[in-house]
């Protein structure tokens, strides 16, 4: 990889990072549109012990350039400048969208309405064999995230166990190409909780570090058992995420329902219109962003 590739992975990895943070469309969605999804699951399924080992072992006998040249191969160069856009991203947009979250809380859940419905658009144009037993597995989705918005999540106790998992099944949910991380953190009621201790990292430095433990491990297994979903049955298994993603959307639209009354029609307008916006701004995003890259 060149400088250039460099800057590029970079880019993705910050646009992946962003909207990690916005509980509606996954990084692993934005990867999915920049076409570097597979290369990004290759990637990390090349983290082994025995590749890990190798490059341990280039670096103590000082053989720098037979360390590059096995990184390069690995692409662990690549995954190395995904990562680090990821991380600048989670850093410095927090702030931004917890006070979003926070402030402009009606108009963001629209909006990010808006872009669940984008994401699943972007799951189905990608499914060639839309069969009758593969739109089972549609259901299958749908009926999971039903299942899902019964669980309450004032039913957890937050503390570094809660914290650890929390973090797997969200990094898990990451990979998955329209199922949001930190929709997953909103569902088990961290998502306010990470997002704090995000923006006060000094403070909470052991929470933030136990949540990385978990996100490392659920890279780790997901990156795994998603390679073999694909290879298995591609068409099966974007059409139970799609399922999945349609399904979530309840939970959504019940939080929005239950603080401004969406029978309103004055706010029923205002959230037709963000939706609108939501699922218009995805697409132009992904204009700037290929424009940036090429």
């Amino acid at each position: 990889m060149n400088k250039i590739s460099y800057i590029k992975s970079f880019i993705v990895g910050f646009f992946m990072g962003t909207f990690d943070l916005i509980p509606g469309i996954s990084g692993g969605t934005i990867a999915f549109i920049s076409g570097i999804y597979m290369r990004f699951i290759e990637s990390v399924k090349n983290i082994n012990f025995k590749n890990c080992l190798l490059l341990i072992k280039d670096l103590i006998c000082f053989n720098f350039k037979k360390f590059y040249q096995r990184s390069v191969s690995l692409e662990f160069d690549f995954l190395a400048f995904l990562t680090i856009g990821i991380l600048t991203s989670l850093i410095f947009m927090s702030k931004i969208v917890l006070y979003l979250f926070n402030n402009y809380n009606f108009l963001f859940v629209s909006v990010m309405i808006g872009f669940i419905f984008f994401s699943i658009s972007v799951i189905i144009s990608h499914v060639k064999n839309k069969s009758l037993l593969n739109k089972c597995f549609f259901a299958l989705g749908f009926l999971l995230a039903l299942m899902l918005f019964l669980l309450d999540p004032k039913i957890f106790e937050i503390n570094y166990v809660f914290i650890f998992w929390g973090g797997f099944f969200a990094s898990f949910a990451m990979f998955l190409p329209g199922v949001s991380g930190s929709y997953v953190l909103v569902i088990i009621g961290l998502y306010e909780f990470m997002l704090n201790n995000l923006q006060n990292l000094s403070e909470n430095l052991h929470y933030v570090f136990i949540f990385g433990l978990g996100v490392l491990l659920g890279i780790m297994f997901a990156s795994r058992f998603i390679d073999f979903l694909f290879k298995k049955d591609k068409c099966k298994t974007l059409l139970f995420l799609a399922g999945l993603v349609v399904g979530s959307l309840i939970i959504p639209l019940n939080n929005l329902h239950s603080s401004f009354n969406l029978y309103s029609i004055e706010n029923f307008l205002y959230f037709l219109i963000c939706v609108i916006i939501g699922v218009v701004l995805m697409p132009l995003l992904g204009l700037i962003k290929n424009k940036i890259l090429n």
